[in-house]
C-alpha cells in the first residue's frame, strides 16, 4: 500500500480558512479511496476541535512554527526552525510515507517541512493556495514580503509537483520562481454534486452570496447593484451567509440600509459545512463579486464551485478579465458582468427568463460533474502512481 503524509497549514473546517480545510480533506478522502494510506502533519495550534478528534486516526499534530508563532506572540519563533525540522522528521520517519503533499502558505512552514522532506529522499508536491507572488499585493510588508517569496520560491522549486489552484496562478509561478513546466499542473477547487429532489420548495431567496460582505469581495458595488434593481421595482431577496454580529457586519448592514435595502437583504448566521448545498439550495442564483486588483484576476473564487454543487447559475460582478470570468464562460454557467448597472440588466435577465435560467441551471448541474474533486484529483493521482513506481525501492526508515 502506498503511503501519503500531508502537511496542512489549516485542518478545520470551522474557521475563517474553511476553503483551504476543505481542500485538504477532499484530497485526503480522494486518496484514501483510492488505497493510499493517508496521515495529516498538522501545526499544533489550540486544542483539537471535535472534528479533529473525529479524524484523528489520520491526523498527528506537530509542534511547528505557527504553534511557536502563537506561544511567542513574535516572528522571532523563526528561530525555532530547527526544533520544528526535528519535530517533522519525527513524524515521517515514523509513519514512512512515500509521498508527502504540502499545503501551506507560511513560508516557514514550507521552509520546515521541505527541509524534512528532502532530508529523508521523500518525494514532495506542493498544493499551493495563495503564492506570496500573488497575495504579496494584499499583505503589507514590503521587506517581510520579499522574505516571503524568497523561500516559497526556494521550497517550491525543490518540489517533485507543483500545484496552483488556478491557470494564472500556476503560470506566475512557473514564471516567477523559473521551474519546470512539466511538474507545474493546475486542479481547481473542486465541486460536490448534488441531486436535486422532484418538487423541491419555492427558493426563499433570488440570490445567495456565500460569505460575509467585504470589501474585498466589492460589496459596495453589489449593493448599488441591489440597490437599482429596487428602484427598477424588482424586489429580489438576497441573503447574505456566514456573517457573525458586529464588526464588519455592523457596517454593511448600515451601508444596506443607507440604501434602503434592509427589507430586502437578509445577513444570515454560518451553518455547518454538511449543510452549505442544502441551504445555497433555498436561492435561485449564487453571487461572486471580486475586487479589480490583480490578486483577485488571478483567482477563482472556491464559493463557485459551492453553487455549482448546489445546482445555481453564478451572476459574477468583478473584472472580465478574470479567471473567474473565464470559468464561468467556458462551462456557461452564468453571466459576466462589470458594473452594478450591467449587474441589474443581467439579474432582470436570468431571473426573469425561464429559458435563460433552465439553460444556465443545467449547465451549472453539468459543469459540478466535470468539476467534482474525483475527476480534478484524478491526474494528479496518475502522476504520483507512476512517480512512485518509478522510484528505486528505499530502504526501511529508521524511527527514533
Amino acid at each position: 500500500m502506498m503511503r501519503m503524509a500531508m502537511v496542512a497549514e489549516f485542518v478545520e473546517s470551522e474557521s475563517r480558512f474553511a476553503a483551504f480545510s476543505r481542500r485538504v480533506w477532499a484530497i485526503v478522502g480522494y486518496m484514501r479511496s483510492r488505497g493510499w494510506q493517508v496521515q495529516v502533519l498538522s501545526p499544533r495550534i489550540g486544542k483539537n476541535s471535535s472534528e479533529a478528534k473525529a479524524r484523528g486516526d489520520v491526523r498527528r499534530l506537530v509542534q511547528g512554527y505557527s504553534a511557536w508563532r502563537s506561544i511567542l506572540g513574535s516572528p522571532i519563533a523563526s528561530i525555532l526552525a530547527p526544533v520544528s525540522v526535528i519535530g517533522y522528521l519525527h513524524s515521517l520517519r515514523k509513519f514512512r510515507p512515500d509521498v508527502v503533499i504540502i499545503a501551506a502558505s507560511n513560508a516557514v512552514l514550507l521552509l520546515e517541512t521541505t527541509v524534512a522532506a528532502r532530508l529523508l529522499g521523500i518525494a514532495i508536491v506542493f498544493d499551493v493556495h495563495d503564492s506570496w507572488l500573488v497575495a504579496d499585493a494584499v499583505y503589507p510588508g514590503r521587506v517581510r514580503n520579499w522574505l516571503r517569496r524568497k523561500l516559497e520560491g526556494f521550497a517550491l522549486r525543490g518540489g517533485e509537483v507543483v500545484v496552483g489552484v488556478t491557470s494564472r496562478q500556476a503560470h506566475t509561478m512557473r514564471r516567477g520562481y523559473q521551474l519546470n513546466a512539466r511538474k507545474v499542473m493546475t486542479i481547481y477547487s473542486g465541486a460536490t454534486p448534488s441531486v436535486r429532489t422532484q418538487g423541491q420548495c419555492t427558493p426563499r431567496y433570488d440570490f445567495v452570496h456565500a460569505g460575509p460582505p467585504r470589501s474585498n469581495y466589492n460589496t459596495q458595488a453589489l449593493l448599488d447593484a441591489l440597490a437599482i434593481l429596487i428602484q427598477k421595482g424588482r424586489c429580489f431577496r438576497t441573503a447574505f451567509l456566514g456573517t457573525l454580529p458586529g464588526g464588519d457586519t455592523k457596517h454593511w448592514t448600515a451601508e444596506a440600509a443607507r440604501r434602503g435595502l434592509l427589507r430586502w437583504v437578509d445577513f444570515l448566521p454560518p451553518v455547518p459545512p454538511a449543510r452549505i448545498t442544502e441551504t445555497l439550495s433555498d436561492a435561485r442564483v449564487g453571487l461572486v463579486t471580486l475586487g479589480n486588483e490583480s490578486v483577485f484576476k488571478a483567482a477563482i473564487s472556491t464559493k463557485s464551485f459551492d453553487y455549482l454543487s448546489a445546482g445555481l447559475p453564478i451572476l459574477y460582478l468583478g473584472p472580465k478579465d478574470s479567471e473567474q470570468a473565464e470559468l464561468i464562460e467556458r462551462f456557461g454557467v452564468g453571466l459576466v458582468v462589470d458594473s452594478p448597472s450591467a449587474f441589474a440588466d443581467a439579474a432582470e435577465r436570468i431571473l426573469l427568463d425561464d429559458r435563460v435560467y433552465a439553460d444556465l441551471q443545467t449547465n451549472a448541474e453539468a459543469a459540478a460533474l466535470d468539476l467534482a474533486w474525483n475527476v480534478l484529483l484524478e491526474p494528479l493521482h496518475r502522476r504520483l502512481v507512476q512517480f512512485v513506481d518509478s522510484r528505486p525501492q528505499r530502504g526501511p526508515m529508521p524511527v527514533s
